[in-house]
């Protein structure tokens, strides 16, 4: 039976992970990067039609830079199509330099119109 792991447990790993064995474990910090993006959908007909833009744009995204993503919000609307991008990492550069690429990527591989895009970023300690 799956446990779920509680988070401090899961910050100290990957944060060991990262460390030399002569420096402290305290202090670790996790960056949580969460990117939203809307399209408009025009000439949709169908659920189906939309389907395949949302999974075409999922897996090159995931292929290309392994992040999270998924379909929120209008999941029932032919007309527009709602995508948020969560990224993890210790910096936060690295972070807005990951998911600038991706909506960089989002913008020339998808010919649907790019209505909304917020980057946000999470702190944990």
């Amino acid at each position: 039976m799956f446990r779920p792991v509680p988070l401090f447990i899961f910050i100290f790993c990957i944060h060991a992970r990262q460390k030399k064995h002569d420096q402290t474990f305290f202090g670790a910090v996790m960056i949580i990067g969460v990117l939203r993006v809307e399209y408009a959908l025009h000439g949709n007909e169908s659920l189906k039609d939309k389907r395949r833009v949302a999974n075409s744009l999922k897996t090159k995204v995931r292929n290309k830079f392994n992040v999270s993503i998924a379909e929120v919000g209008s999941e029932n609307s032919m007309s527009t199509l709602a995508l948020s991008l969560v990224s993890v990492s210790n910096s936060e550069k690295h972070l807005q330099s990951r998911l600038t690429k991706c909506l960089s990527m989002m913008e020339a591989v998808c010919h649907e119109e790019m209505t909304y895009s917020d980057m946000e970023f999470f702190g944990v300690e």
